[in-house]
């Protein structure tokens, strides 16, 4: 009696740990909605401020920003130069939150890890997408603000999507990789605020064209920020300007590497987590 011939797959542990990674996600699509929910719950339900402090975070801070700038450069246009920072600061903002929500996710979320079995993966990537309402929020104030200075495009409509779903990228990506070393280490917690504000200074104050006159090296090395590629294009569709498609397929390149990179180290350090919490 003659076997049946098996067929063999092979492929590295990581490779399995990723893609099963990725299943888990789907299958327990339900509780990532949960966890959105909650997180939303939780920063909205019984706040003095609740949406005016989202709305007034990144108009006070472009604000500032257009006045400093107009008093160095001895020159202010106005709502003009405040609709340049905040086309900057209502991309980062929520970017920011969102990735140092998800960086402490794991600590604040130890106890609920360490009695139920469901991917670890979903917690930052609910603070990711939680970070998302606030976004679509602050981009209401960025078209009624480009709309008021005279320099409302479609573009900033057709550019929102495309350029939202790189900032979630890079940010779940960034998010999952100080998760899995802050649970490991406490003290990245305090090293993430310092990191992500030296990120908006260097992306929203400067354009990646100006660091071309500081350094070339310096100029490569911002075009591979892919919140500069989203910055960047919010900018030129203000103002009508050509795109800089090289830069925006970076950030599209970067984002997606950043979010392979941080599920593939998270996945290799996710069943260490309750020993480790």
């Amino acid at each position: 009696m003659s076997e049946t011939p098996s067929e063999t797959v092979i492929s590295s542990r990581a490779s399995v740990r990723f893609m099963q990674t990725l299943r888990d996600v789907v299958q327990y699509r339900e509780l990532f909605y949960a966890f959105v929910k909650r997180d939303l719950m939780v920063r909205y339900k019984q706040t003095a401020f609740g949406v005016a402090w989202v709305v007034m975070q990144p108009l006070l801070t472009g604000v500032i920003f257009a006045v400093l700038f107009g008093m160095i450069s001895g020159r202010f246009s106005g709502m003009k130069d405040v609709v340049f920072f905040l086309a900057a600061l209502v991309p980062w903002a929520p970017f920011q939150n969102g990735v140092q929500m998800a960086a402490n996710s794991m600590e604040m979320n130890a106890n609920l890890i360490s009695k139920v079995y469901f991917p670890r993966l979903v917690i930052p990537g609910a603070y990711i997408c939680g970070s998302v309402i606030d976004f679509l929020i602050t981009f209401c104030v960025l078209l009624i603000a480009a709309a008021a200075a005279g320099q409302f495009t479609l573009w900033l409509l057709v550019m929102m999507p495309p350029l939202l779903v790189i900032q979630c990228a890079a940010g779940w990506g960034l998010g999952l990789f100080f998760a899995a070393l802050n649970a490991q280490y406490r003290d990245i917690k305090y090293a993430v605020p310092f990191i992500l504000q030296t990120g908006m200074l260097l992306t929203v104050l400067i354009p990646v064209s100006r660091w071309k006159d500081i350094h070339p090296a310096l100029h490569f090395l911002m075009t591979l920020n892919p919140m500069a590629g989203v910055v960047e294009t919010y900018r030129a569709a203000l103002t009508d300007a050509p795109m800089d498609f090289s830069l925006l397929a970076r950030a599209i390149i970067v984002s997606f590497l950043l979010l392979v990179f941080g599920i593939r180290f998270f996945a290799a350090r996710e069943q260490k987590l309750i020993d480790i919490l």
